[in-house]
């Protein structure tokens, strides 16, 4: 790898710019650059840990279920001999009692040929007991019980230590907690686990003309729009967003916030002066930070083709346009691809679908494009077109689609009927197509 690629400088008060390269190239380049953000590591509550990364491998304290117990609403027995052989007895047996989840069992006596115990789904086994006959194949009067079908040793029987024996593993570090896990380490008496914290990163605005959303419909400043979607689009994925505020059009102004950004964040996005022009201050602003590394400049995106990627102390800072679309763009196909490969999201992928382009798409080779896309659901799958996509500050093209489908930079022009993958922003539309992630 060339010095110019990981080295950032200033020459002329700007950063060098190497080479156009693809995203996953970028990509790659960025986790060997920054490695695994280390994220802490804190204690909470099994009942709060849905979505959180397991720091450690939580493995079973004891046995679970803990005793052999009914699968079935029935009867527990004792098969005789004859019932071993398949032949179903004439004879009553005594019921001697009845037992509910969770029950005593030392207050019966031990279950024999000739006697019975009532059972509930997830009632521990009495003493003596080898099968349980289900409440559908048994008639009985008073205190007295026939079973209709022969019984089978073990049958409806769920055997002590059947799910997870002691010293069995529950979870795998860095696993993802998902509500089966949850319900599992309660069932086996984990109170506590711990987790990574949630990731930090943090969102900073650059530019004097930036107004709040407090200030008057009547100022002449850009209102602040990029920032509450980036900051929405990070708590989608779990990830806590820091609002860094903004920093003016000066250079040292645009430093200090990015170095105060990242001595309290594992990550800083910065929105905004990320071209070339007069008043793009913020890739010089990296540069001056000591020991700041170049990733990529003006990866090839459309919209959004002023990203870059810095390396300040291992930790990433991420250049973004400031008009919304053109960040959005940056943050899908660099923010999250980054966050996923460090393994602390709290949600999963999202999921495709596939569908068939309606109509043909021009695309130049060499530049991923993201186009906003709406999904039509017909007999036989989905047909998708493309929505309005002129303007980088377009929200409209958000608001109005129902997916994005991404051009890749290997392939030229996409031809009408060609069947693409898409992703839909809504889950609920992906679950009315199919599904391939």
């Amino acid at each position: 790898m060339s010095s110019r690629c990981l080295s950032m400088h200033r020459r002329a008060g700007r950063l060098t710019r190497p080479k156009l390269e693809r995203v996953e190239s970028v990509l790659v380049r960025l986790d060997k650059s920054a490695g695994p953000l280390r994220a802490p590591i804190e204690r909470i509550p099994t009942s709060a840990a849905l979505g959180r990364v397991v720091s450690h491998t939580i493995r079973a304290h004891r046995s679970y279920p803990p005793h052999d117990q009914s699968t079935m609403d029935g009867f527990a027995i004792r098969l005789s001999p004859s019932e071993r052989r398949g032949v179903v007895p004439a004879k009553a047996r005594r019921l001697v009692g009845r037992l509910a989840p969770g029950d005593d069992i030392r207050h019966l006596p031990r279950v024999g040929f000739a006697t019975a115990v009532e059972v509930l789904t997830g009632a521990t086994l009495p003493r003596g007991s080898d099968a349980v006959i289900r409440s559908e194949n048994c008639r009985w009067t008073g205190n007295q019980v026939w079973s209709r079908v022969p019984g089978v040793r073990g049958q409806d029987i769920a055997r002590a230590g059947e799910d997870f024996r002691r010293g069995s593993k529950i979870v795998d570090a860095g696993t993802r907690i998902r509500p089966w896990h949850v319900a599992a380490l309660i069932a086996n008496e984990v109170s506590h686990v711990r987790v990574f914290r949630t990731l930090r990163t943090g969102v900073l605005a650059t530019g004097s003309e930036i107004t709040p959303m407090r200030v008057s419909g009547r100022s002449r400043g850009v209102r602040d729009t990029t920032k509450p979607l980036l900051l929405g689009m990070l708590a989608e994925l779990g990830v806590r967003g820091v609002d860094l505020g903004k920093a003016s059009d000066r250079e040292a102004s645009i430093r200090t916030a990015i170095q105060h950004g990242l001595a309290r964040c594992d990550l800083v996005i910065t929105i905004g002066g990320s071209s070339r022009g007069g008043r793009d201050r913020v890739p010089g602003a990296i540069g001056a930070i000591r020991g700041a590394r170049l990733i990529a400049s003006r990866v090839p995106l459309r919209p959004g083709s002023t990203s870059s990627v810095a390396i300040v102390r291992r930790r990433p800072v991420f250049v973004l346009a400031g008009p919304p679309v053109a960040a959005f763009t940056g943050f899908v196909a660099l923010v999250e691809p980054f966050l996923r490969s460090q393994g602390h999201l709290t949600h999963s992928n999202q999921p495709h679908i596939l569908a068939k382009l309606s109509s043909s798409i021009p695309h130049r080779r060499g530049v991923r494009e993201f186009v906003r896309v709406r999904i039509q659901h017909r007999t036989g799958g989905c047909v998708v077109r493309s929505a309005e996509q002129r303007g980088a500050g377009r929200l409209s093209s958000l608001t109005a689609a129902d997916g994005l489908l991404v051009l890749e930079e290997r392939r030229g022009s996409y031809r009408a009927g060609e069947t693409v993958q898409v992703m839909p922003f809504d889950g609920r539309t992906g679950s009315r197509a199919r599904s391939v992630g």
